[in-house]
Formats: structure tokens, C-alpha cells, sequence
């Protein structure tokens, strides 16, 4: 139940402490936050109901206190478990024979003191840099966890009625012991405590559980044992990494008590899952800049979307999800909508299948989109179904308004080998060209204003553990776009705006209307550019820096050390005068949604010297997320979100004229 080897449990003899940062499972009497409870004392009476801050104020959890409220447990005697079922239905009875055994006050924080440390396992070193190319469980160490000086809370036995929203704000709590005493509600706060890996609320006087209780998505042992519960919050199906749920001595343990026996508590929690039907949601609301009266003003819209691929979409990653909400017929249809609802000129769409492409492409041709696809590198090497599965990039524009000039797909692995320093390097070769991430580059022309446009679709490498290749990747990147722009800077005029792109031979005709000529670029940085993509990397990362600031410094602290040519020994430059659309706003609270990770990871960079922001799809509303531990759900289909744009075209200074 206690893990030794990364915390101890304050309060009494035999107190065990070892060669590592350890936290501490304390109750709550009279000690600091930051400080170990004395060997062999135990915080009893009134105190217990308070813990100090450093500057000595008492900060009360429990609002009552009873020292006589301990009762016997009313549930069935020990000798009458049935311990014959699965090894889930075994869990659950050896929990509830440990149950009948406690009820002094604190009695988890002294016998996790007692206890012997456990045998360590030494992790081999060398296996924290194997990794799947496939994985997507970026979350469990995309953001390390801020560790306290103890991770526990024991508060049993003490004759508690009500808690206090002060203990909710101990979010970082993996432990939490309610039990033996007298509560007879859990506020809806208890949802904050994502951390929590066991929960005992036994022994009170609870008739429901509130839904939040759902949002505990790394809880793995609740136990429940005689309150007066009826029944269970649908919501419990969201626990999917629940093993043990303690429901003897309730009401509800005729129905739920041999489903576990008969079926396991995983089995349980899918039924449940699977019954959760869709919360109402709110659109995201649009946030506007600027307005303008003049006619003339050229805009367009951007879209960003990490869809989740088909292959990435499945239970083993997304636990969490209904069986439905998981589907990709309804993450399909779903995502369908929401493209045709925003109406975007440009939709630039990552971890995107040929597959899906070539369902999406039909349908979004109905609609007036053109397309350009490439799938990752390793599809080379596969073959039928399989090699259809790697996910790629789609970038799609409106066809009534925009023509296709010109097109390239940038592999970074392969990329980097044209300088022939870089191609010297063992790390390169090592780390950069064994990922095979891409961003697809497209020249698009204004067939009405004769305005260009660079349209940057971009999927960075994921793993956390590889700063460094993520640095170099977007480095590489960033080089390609200016090259790029400076060949099309020189790139002659467009003759007959009437024809269909000639490398996308599907693309319906352009409506007959008055064309302006192509506009003429002097410098390859009056070019408008706009760069969206999955970079996951967030808005402290050296990979935003470099994008928004311009340069990274020799030798910087992300490449740890390795050489990779002038990205190493010259630093990192690019002369683009990026801008993050969202950064107007400070950025979104997170772009990826899931139990395990809430950050920003997607953005939709421009050029600030050409377009202006004039608006943004904003955040998702704050009360919806109270509701649901991750996304994909019912109302989103993927784990990321979509990001859309508006942008402002700036006028051009005068004597910048036409072909």
C-alpha cells in the first residue's frame, strides 16, 4: 500500500529513512510542513485536527472533532469471507481484513512506521532512452512531478463531520485516510486531488459519493467499507487504473460486491465507464482584436489539429474514455464537423493516416478544400494496411481562393545530413535521423489579391527525454523555411489563375472572377509565413525560444553536451520574425488534455512584420472541465485541441508592386 522506497510515514518508532528524497505520509499534530514528525510521538486530541505552517499559524482541516466518535465497524465478521473469485476479489478481502484491524486514531501513519523497508530495485540506467516510436504516454514524463516533503494525510479515527476546502489545496497528496470517522458528505473538491493513489473514506456515514470523484484518475485503491451507499456515481468509470474497490458493509454490496467477485473491479469500472453519457458543453468562445470597416482589408484563417490518429486512439492509451467516445467512427465524424464548422481558408492537420486521408480528402473536397499529404518515413519500410496506418501530415486550402505553388515535405532526419559537419556526427545519427518526423511546406498564392503565402505544417518528435533532438529538429526546420523562401521569392508570376494546381489534380475548378496580379517580393522575409504544428514542446522550452526570439546561444544546455555540428559549436539563428498567435493571450491554459498531463504543446506561429492576429478560437470552458479527467471525450475528439487563427494581411509599403 506505502511505497518505502519513496517516502516514509511520520509519526512513531521504527521510523524508517533511506538513501534517497524521501516524502513523508504525516498526520496532521502540530508539525510543519517541511519538517519529519519526532521519533515516537503521536499528535492526539484536538491538535490532531490542525497542521502548522512554518510561521506556526494553524491552518484547521476539520471543522469538528469528537476524540469519543470511533466506532466498531458494523460490516460483516472477518470469518465470514468468502475469499474464493479472482485475484481482484482476493485484493478486495485482504483490504477489508486490514480495515477491521485499524480504527485508533492515525493507526496507517503508525503502522507504515513499523514496517521494514522494502528490497530496492536497482533501474538500469540505460533503459530510460529505449523507447517505442509509437508511444504516446507522454504525459507520465512530459512534467515531472514537484515533489513534497510528504505525500500523505492521515486523518482517521478523529470523529471528523466536516472537511475543510484548506485540505484540497494539497493537490500533490498520493495518500489520503478519512476513515473511522463521522462525515457524511465528500465535497465535490475531493476532484482536485488528482494525485491520489489510495483513498479510505471507510467507516463514516456517507450515502453517496459525488461525481468528481471520477477526476481521481490515478487512484488505484478506494475503499468504501460500511457507510450507508446506495449506489455509485457513474463517474467512477473514469477510475481506470482502480484494482481495488472496497464496498463491503454498504447497501450496494448485494449488486456490486459478486459483480467484483465474478467479473474483477476492471470489468466494473468499464460497465460504469461505458454508461457515462455526454455533459452539456459550452463552445469555445471567440476572442476578437480588432474590427475593421475597410472592404479592402485581405484576411484569412488558420486551423491547427492534432487529431489523434486511429492506431493511437485505443484503450491502452486512453483509459479513461467511454468505449464510444473512443470509436474512431465517432472521433471521425465528430472531427468532420468541427473542420466544417470553422470554415478555416488553411487546415493543417498532424498524426493524420493515409487512410484518413483518403477519407478526409473526399469529403473535404465536397467542401472546397485541395490537399497535400506525406506520411512519416517509416512507411517506406512497410507494406499494405500496415504502412496506410503511419500518420503523416494533411494540409488542405480553399480552392475558391487560394492556388497551389509550389510544395515540399522537410524530413528532419534526413534534412540535417546535407551539411556535411552535421553528417560527421555520431549523436545525429544516433538521435535526429532515427526519428522520422516531418513538416510539410506550401507557396500559396491569393487568386484574387495576388498575395503569397508560406503555409508551414509541422510535427515535432515527442519524447521529453530527447530535448535535444526536438532543438535540432526545429532548427533544422526553421533553416528549410528560409531556404525555401528565398527560392520563391524569385518565383515568376501566375498567368492564368483559372487553372487547377498541377500538383493536385482533384482540385475543382476556381470560380469565374476578377484576378489581381501575383504580388512581387523583393525580400524572402515579405513573404507572410505562417508555421502551424504539434511541436510538443512548451512555451519554456528552448524550442520556443528559438522559434520566438530569433537564436540559441553555442553550446546550449538542451543539446546536454552533444555534438551536432554548427547547431552545436555556432548556435542556432534563423532571420523569420515569428510570433506565437496564441501568445497575444499568453497562451491557452494547455493545448493536450489528459489525466496525466495538462499542457501547451500546439501552436500557430507568423510572421509579424506581414499579418496581424485579429482573432482566436479561446479556451475550453473551465466548469466543463471539472466534469471529465481527459480528453478525447464525447465532445472532443482528440487529446489536443483545435487552434484557430485570424489574420490581418499588412498592407504592403508603397513601391512593393506586381508582377
Amino acid at each position: 500500500m506505502f511505497n518505502q522506497n519513496d517516502r516514509t510515514f511520520g509519526g512513531g518508532q521504527g521510523h524508517h529513512r533511506y538513501g534517497m528524497q524521501h516524502t513523508h505520509l504525516q498526520n496532521l499534530g502540530g508539525v510543519h510542513q517541511h519538517q519529519n514528525f519526532p521519533h515516537g510521538s503521536h499528535a492526539r486530541g484536538q491538535n490532531s485536527a490542525h497542521r502548522y505552517t512554518s510561521s506556526g499559524t494553524p491552518l484547521s482541516l476539520a471543522h469538528q472533532y469528537d476524540r469519543h466518535a470511533h466506532e466498531e465497524p458494523s460490516g460483516s465478521h472477518i470469518e465470514e469471507l468468502d475469499e474464493s473469485g479472482n485475484e481482484q476479489w482476493k485484493e478486495h478481502i485482504k483490504a477489508y481484513r486490514e480495515y477491521m484491524q485499524s480504527g485508533t486514531p492515525h493507526y496507517h501513519a503508525k503502522t507504515f512506521a513499523r514496517r521494514p523497508p522494502p528490497d530496492i530495485v536497482k533501474v538500469n540506467a540505460a533503459d530510460e532512452d529505449n523507447e517505442d516510436p509509437d508511444d504516446r504516454s507522454r504525459a507520465a514524463i512530459a512534467k515531472p512531478k514537484e515533489r513534497s516533503a510528504w505525500a500523505g494525510l492521515d486523518l482517521s479515527g478523529q470523529g471528523l463531520r466536516l472537511l475543510s476546502s484548506a485540505l484540497f489545496r494539497f493537490e500533490f497528496l498520493e495518500e489520503l485516510h478519512l476513515d473511522h470517522n463521522k462525515l457524511v458528505r465528500i465535497p465535490p473538491e475531493i476532484g482536485r486531488l488528482k494525485n491520489l493513489i489510495h483513498l479510505d473514506i471507510s467507516n463514516n456515514l456517507l450515502v453517496e459519493l459525488p461525481g468528481e470523484i471520477g477526476l481521481l484518475s490515478n487512484l488505484q485503491e478506494l475503499l468504501l467499507f460500511d457507510n450507508s451507499l446506495e449506489h455509485l456515481p457513474v463517474e467512477i468509470g473514469y477510475l481506470f487504473r482502480l484494482r481495488i474497490l472496497g464496498i463491503r458493509g454498504n447497501p450496494i454490496d448485494h449488486d456490486v460486491g459478486p459483480e467484483i467477485k465474478e467479473a474483477g473491479t476492471e470489468n466494473l469500472i468499464k460497465y460504469y465507464r461505458n454508461r457515462i453519457t455526454p455533459p452539456p458543453h459550452p463552445d469555445r468562445d471567440w476572442i476578437g482584436f480588432f474590427e475593421t470597416s475597410d472592404q479592402s482589408q485581405e484576411t484569412f484563417t488558420a486551423l491547427s489539429y492534432n487529431i489523434l490518429c486511429q492506431r493511437a486512439g485505443t484503450s491502452a492509451h486512453h483509459g479513461c474514455v467511454p468505449d464510444k467516445a473512443l470509436s474512431w467512427d465517432y472521433r471521425r465524424d465528430l472531427i468532420l464537423r468541427e473542420l466544417e464548422n470553422f470554415e478555416s481558408d488553411f487546415i493543417c492537420l498532424q498524426e493524420f493516416d493515409a487512410i484518413t486521408h483518403e477519407d478526409f480528402r473526399q469529403r473535404l473536397r465536397e467542401l472546397g478544400y485541395a490537399s497535400y499529404y506525406s506520411q512519416r518515413t517509416r512507411s517506406r519500410y512497410l507494406n499494405g494496411e500496415q504502412a496506410r496506418l503511419v500518420d503523416g501530415c494533411g494540409t488542405f486550402w480553399k480552392t475558391d481562393k487560394y492556388i497551389s505553388l509550389a510544395s515540399e515535405t522537410l524530413r528532419f532526419g534526413e534534412l540535417g545530413l546535407n551539411d556535411q559537419s552535421v553528417k560527421k556526427s555520431a549523436d545525429y545519427i544516433n538521435r535526429v535521423w532515427q526519428k522520422d518526423h516531418i513538416a510539410l511546406v506550401n507557396l500559396l498564392e491569393n487568386r484574387v489579391t495576388g498575395t503569397r503565402l508560406i503555409l508551414v505544417n509541422a510535427y515535432i518528435f515527442w519524447n521529453p527525454k530527447f530535448k535535444d533532438v526536438k532543438l535540432i529538429q526545429v532548427a533544422v526546420l526553421l533553416r528549410e523555411i528560409t531556404q525555401l523562401a528565398e527560392q520563391w521569392a524569385d518565383l515568376p508570376p501566375v498567368r492564368d489563375k483559372r487553372s487547377r494546381p498541377s500538383d493536385v489534380p482533384d482540385a475543382p475548378d476556381a470560380p469565374d472572377q476578377e484576378f489581381a496580379p501575383s504580388s512581387k517580393y523583393t525580400n524572402s522575409t515579405d513573404i507572410p509565413l505562417v508555421i502551424c504544428g504539434d511541436f510538443n514542446s512548451e512555451p519554456t522550452s528552448a524550442v520556443y525560444d528559438l522559434v520566438a526570439r530569433g537564436s540559441l546561444p553555442a553550446h546550449h544546455d538542451d543539446l546536454d553536451g552533444r555534438d551536432y555540428g554548427p547547431f552545436s559549436t555556432a548556435g542556432m539563428s534563423h532571420p523569420l520574425t515569428l510570433k506565437s498567435a496564441y501568445g497575444a493571450v499568453g497562451e491557452l491554459p494547455f493545448t493536450n488534455y489528459t489525466p496525466d498531463y495538462q499542457g501547451v504543446l500546439d501552436y500557430i506561429w507568423y510572421s509579424s512584420n506581414t499579418v496581424r492576429v485579429k482573432g482566436l478560437l479561446g479556451e475550453v470552458d473551465r466548469e466543463y472541465l471539472r466534469k471529465v479527467p481527459g480528453f478525447p471525450d464525447w465532445n472532443f475528439p482528440s487529446d489536443h485541441l483545435p487552434l484557430v487563427a485570424e489574420f490581418a494581411v499588412t498592407p504592403r509599403r508603397k513601391g512593393a508592386g506586381k508582377m
